[in-house]
């Protein structure tokens, strides 16, 4: 009974690790066509669509890190130009 245990252990655990293996191998070699099919699938699902088809007016997002020394330029140069809805009490 125990040398059948051992064999059934021994042959479940290397069904499982070549199965990873194999996995991660055909994920790797063909992660273009797992991206295609990805987003295949993303495509299908109505949310996602939805989603998609809901833009902002704007397209692109920033992040503008300076240095409090730099305020006044930064305001003059670009906060008044680029953000629609600054104001002078916006500041922190």
């Amino acid at each position: 009974v125990l040398k059948a245990l051992r064999l059934s252990l021994f042959v479940s655990s290397m069904v499982t690790l070549t199965l990873f293996l194999m996995t991660v191998f055909v994920s790797t070699k063909l992660r273009g066509l797992c991206f295609v099919c990805y987003r295949a699938a993303c495509g299908l699902l109505p949310t996602v669509q939805a989603e998609r088809h809901e833009s902002e007016p704007y397209r692109y997002d920033a992040y503008l890190c300076f240095s409090g020394r730099d305020f006044a330029w930064v305001q003059r140069a670009l906060l008044r130009h680029l953000d629609a809805q600054y104001s002078a009490q916006n500041r922190f």
